[in-house]
This record gives C-alpha cells, structure tokens and sequence, in this order.
C-alpha cells in the first residue's frame, strides 16, 4: 500500500490511533445518536413536545464524536 521507504503500515501508531477513533466516533453515532434522533423525532410526531427529549444525549454524542474526527483529522494529516 505505502512506500516500502516509508515503513508505513495499519499498525503504525498514529494510523492505528486513527483508526480506533473513527470507530469510537461511528459507535457514538450509531448508538447514543440516531437513536436519539429517532426518539426525539417520534415525540414531536405524536405531539409530546418535550417530554422524553433526548437532545442531551444527541449534543453531547454528536460533540464528542465531531472532536474525535477532529482528532482523526489531526493525526492524518501532522503523522506524528
């Protein structure tokens, strides 16, 4: 895949760092977000209004998960 010059492989620390990240970051997602998402949009459908919101949930995983892509991002591009 890479230059053998470079010794580059998945295992190298900053891409397997990388890695584990987008998969924490996609869990996030997958499983505190759009569940959230669903139940919120479920309430408001129905007519609950607030009750059984789940915006807390839904800011705090999207932040999260926005910082460790940022933190991707990071590793990516600086390679330490």
């Amino acid at each position: 895949m890479a230059d053998p010059q470079f010794d580059l492989s998945v295992t190298t620390p900053w891409g397997m760092s990388s890695l584990i990240l987008y998969i924490i970051a996609f869990a996030l997602n997958l499983f505190l977000v759009i569940p959230g998402m669903r139940r919120s949009a479920k309430a408001l459908s129905s007519g609950a209004g607030d009750r059984g919101s789940s915006y807390p949930a839904v800011a705090a995983g999207s932040g999260v998960a926005s910082l460790l892509l940022i933190a991707v991002v990071v590793l990516m591009v600086w390679k330490p």
